[in-house]
């Protein structure tokens, strides 16, 4: 039995027993599908934030930019001034983005708008129209956004400033864009100059000369050193400190800066698809003993024909070669139309085309591989004791002896579980100990923390399936006189690793969904309660106007739906009457007992008797200040100063109270501070905020809530795709089980004959059979819940650590764990159906002749 003979009755075994290897086929070529999708998935995205990141700066020679770590930023002017006398400069301009809010016909969304750049630095494509000019009330959008607003050349649009508050302008489309597919929509205004930033754009005269007229910018910048702000005198910019790169230099950098998140989130993603590989690795394992010990007698019968321990082990082995091969094409052709779907539907890729060249021939062909070695290592322990197997006692009828090495395997498992705990423990411990100590943002940590929860799960994994011998007892001494619930009990006592295979893979399945469910609601608490810190107050509505709001106004914004409390602001302006700063005061006033309604922080209260000031305030550490009001009068008053940086270095609030009365009557209400009611969604929001625009259109608002339900909104998106991706792995646990069970049964059929012959019923056999499937399903629920709690919070505190070092506020959504509960024990229930049923059916007599 040598070359093609060989490959010939291996195809042959494999064509006769497909209706046992084509579950195993479907689960390994969802899982290999899986990991054509994520790696896919992985370079799509990283191209497409390499494009988002270096398109800013594709057509400069020389940029300059600044760090804002190393001390305060210069302004674009100041740096335009000098670079305009220095040799070799063709064109220069100031570039900075800025975030608007756009409404037309009722329809809203976000843009990111740049400034008009000279020609020779425009990096955005025009697909029709023209260029807005500068100065001008004009913009250019990219055609989704125009799409998505339902508008088009001439069309007027309504801006708004969310987070500069700055008033809402109203400009006409003159040119639309080559879209870009990722983040916010693009635009380009003529009203923006792009002043606010610090960054500046330089095309040169000879773009060979790149690297020495960068020098050149350099030396004339570090010659002028020290300037001073032109609005605060007292303020000063060391024009030397700026970063001055060619610009392959500047998109190098920007690369790096950008991918680094992108990458992590891959990694990620390819930890959930090597568990989806390993549920398939055990659902090979188990069909592989199974369905080899039903093959017993034919191994037997090759031994006796001659062919030898090796032949037979090769023959087992080409055959799972060949189940491998066959599960990897069909998991390639189910991951090209999900790539498609995928890719072109987030907007990384724009066509179908697009989407199919991120699956790289070498993507393709690493799928296949692992395919192939997936089913070969999980069937090697079964085939290596298939090819052991004695003939004459094959043939006696004895079978496979197990051996006096069982108990050493055993004690051998256990020790690889303990050591699997001690090395998942230790990077655990690790990973937390260095989130936010390192350069780079902590990825490392990110990953170790990641990798060792995946060591806890894998240790965990196998520890069930050395458990579930002895659940199995314990729940027949429970069920005791109930006697198809005790048999089913005996069943998972005496199945012993087929059991223990299939409760791992529920197991793994309740572990994955519950830690996806838990990490997300724990960083959607965290990341509320840092909003909730840095922006304490729900919704600011303020207007421009110099009268500000009548009383009816105010009356109806306090009325609008979803508004719990309010607090209206007074707005006066006010002198220094110490001359600590030379800036006009912008003063506001509010009766604290309202204002303690609406506010999230605590700290930030405002107190009859004192004034309060923000910690970039020239007032900060001063025991007093005095400032005198438009009326002459004079206000002095203790300082109290906020540890956070949230009213603005030339902003007082101050009680009401504390005004003179008929200072406070006169003053405009300038600004209501709203709370809204808790769990308010982002439709509630929206609508409460067009009825807020209904009162005033020339409104502005603003506050945490935007930025709350915006992060609500990203949070659900993602806790969508990840369920999408887990969707995959809960497939593959659903395939295991009913094929694992399936054959139990078959393997079981003179043990559940026996049971009909002695009086069992239909109905009797059945519950033998569903109460393995539901015992397994509660042991792997109330493992799974405990486990997938804790790998949750850890993983959402890494991706916390990695953000920006955000605290963890631990959150389990009761609820949905709950229903996660239900939900497993009727699936559980649902799949024995299939195989109890079937169990149901065996004949006494036929079955127990054919044994």
């Amino acid at each position: 039995m040598r070359g093609a003979g060989l490959t010939w009755l291996a195809w042959d075994n494999v064509r006769h027993s497909w209706r046992s290897q084509a579950a195993t086929a479907l689960a390994v070529g969802l899982s290999t599908a899986f990991v054509v999708v994520v790696l896919a998935l992985a370079g799509g995205l990283s191209r497409a934030v390499e494009d988002s990141s270096a398109r800013p700066l594709s057509t400069a020679d020389v940029v300059i930019g600044c760090d804002a770590q190393q001390g305060p930023c210069p302004p674009a002017g100041a740096l335009l001034k000098v670079v305009a006398d220095v040799p070799g400069v063709g064109a220069a301009a100031a570039d900075s983005l800025s975030y608007r809010r756009v409404r037309a016909d009722g329809n809203e969304v976000n843009v990111v708008f740049g400034p008009v750049l000279p020609e020779p630095l425009r990096y955005d494509r025009l697909t029709a129209g023209t260029w807005p000019v500068a100065g001008r009330a004009q913009v250019a959008l990219e055609a989704d956004t125009a799409q998505a607003l339902g508008a088009g050349v001439g069309t007027s649009l309504t801006l708004t400033d969310p987070v500069g508050g700055k008033a809402p302008q109203t400009l006409e489309v003159v040119g639309l864009l080559e879209s870009q597919g990722l983040g916010a929509g693009r635009g380009v205004s003529g009203l923006e100059d792009g002043a606010e930033g610090s960054t500046v754009l330089l095309s040169a005269q000879d773009p060979d000369q790149a690297p020495a007229l960068a020098r050149a910018v350099g030396d004339a910048l570090a010659a002028v050193g020290t300037v001073a702000d032109p609005q605060d005198p007292s303020r000063t910019y060391d024009l030397g400190a700026a970063q001055v790169l060619t610009g392959e230099q500047a998109r190098q950098d920007a690369v790096a800066r950008t991918t680094q998140n992108a990458d992590s989130s891959s990694q990620v993603l390819l930890v959930f698809a090597m568990i989806a590989v390993l549920l398939s690795v055990a659902i090979v394992s188990t069909t592989s003993q199974v369905t080899l010990r039903r093959r017993t007698r034919q191994t037997g019968l090759l031994r006796c024909t001659g062919a030898t321990t090796g032949q037979v082990r090769r023959l087992l082995m080409v055959e799972s070669a060949l189940v491998g091969l066959a599960s990897g094409v069909l998991g390639l052709l189910l991951s090209l139309p999900t790539v498609i779907v995928l890719l072109t539907t987030t907007g990384i890729c724009h066509d179908a085309g697009e989407a199919l060249g991120t699956v790289t021939p070498a993507s393709a062909a690493s799928a296949l591989v692992l395919a192939v070695v997936v089913c070969v290592l999980a069937s090697l322990r079964a085939v290596s004791a298939a090819a052991r197997t004695s003939p004459m006692a094959v043939l006696a009828g004895a079978g496979g002896a197990q051996g006096p090495r069982t108990r050493r395997r055993s004690l051998l498992t256990w020790g690889l579980t303990a050591l699997l705990v001690v090395l998942g423990a230790a990077l655990v411990a690790w990973g937390a100990a260095s989130h936010g100590q390192e350069a780079g943002g902590g990825a490392s940590s990110l990953l170790a923390t990641l990798a060792g929860g995946v060591a806890l799960l894998v240790a965990l994994v196998v520890a069930m399936t050395r458990a579930t011998p002895a659940t199995g007892t314990l729940v027949a001494r429970l069920l005791g006189r109930w006697e198809a619930g005790h048999q089913g009990a005996l069943g998972l006592r005496r199945s012993g690793g087929r059991a223990g295979a299939t409760g791992a893979m529920m197991l793994v399945g309740v572990v994955l969904v519950t830690a996806t469910l838990v990490g997300a609601a724990s960083m959607r608490a965290s990341v509320g309660a840092e909003i909730d810190r840095r922006r304490p107050v729900d919704v600011v509505v303020h207007t421009d106007a110099e009268a500000g709001w009548t009383a009816s106004q105010v009356s109806q914004i306090e009325s609008v739906a979803g508004v719990s409390a309010s607090a209206p602001m007074r707005c006066l302006r006010a002198t220094d009457a110490d001359g600590v700063t030379a800036s006009p005061v912008q003063l506001t006033a509010v009766d604290p007992g309202q204002w303690a309604g609406v506010t999230r922080r605590p700290t930030d209260q405002v107190s009859a008797g004192s004034a309060l000031v923000d910690a970039t305030s020239p007032w900060a550490g001063r025991s007093r200040l005095s400032l005198t009001l438009g009326s002459g009068t004079t206000l002095s008053l203790p300082v109290s100063t906020l540890a956070s940086r949230t009213l603005g270095a030339d902003q007082v609030r101050v009680a009401l109270s504390d005004l003179p009365v008929r200072v406070a009557q006169e003053a405009p209400t300038c600004a209501v501070w709203l709370r809204t009611v808790d769990g308010m969604s982002g439709g509630e929001f929206q609508r409460a905020q067009a009825a807020l625009l209904r009162i005033d259109p020339d409104m502005q608002v603003g506050g945490g809530l935007a930025e709350r339900v915006s992060a609500e909104k990203t949070l659900g998106q993602v806790l969508t795709a990840v369920m999408g991706l887990l969707a995959v792995s809960l497939l593959v646990c659903v395939v295991g089980l009913v094929n694992v069970l399936g054959l139990g049964v078959a393997e079981r059929r003179r043990e559940l004959a026996v049971l009909r012959a002695v009086g069992m019923s239909r109905s009797q056999v059945c519950g033998v059979v569903m109460t393995e499937g539901v015992v397994l399903a509660l042991t792997s629920l109330l493992l799974g819940l405990a486990a997938g709690t804790g790998l949750g919070t850890l993983g959402s505190h890494a991706v916390l650590a990695l953000a920006g070092g955000l605290g963890t506020q631990v959150t389990v959504p009761w609820g949905q764990v709950v229903l996660l509960a239900v939900a497993t024990l009727v699936v559980a229930a649902l799949a024995s159906a299939v195989p109890a049923a079937g169990a149901s059916r065996i004949s006494p007599v036929e079955a127990m002749a054919r044994e």
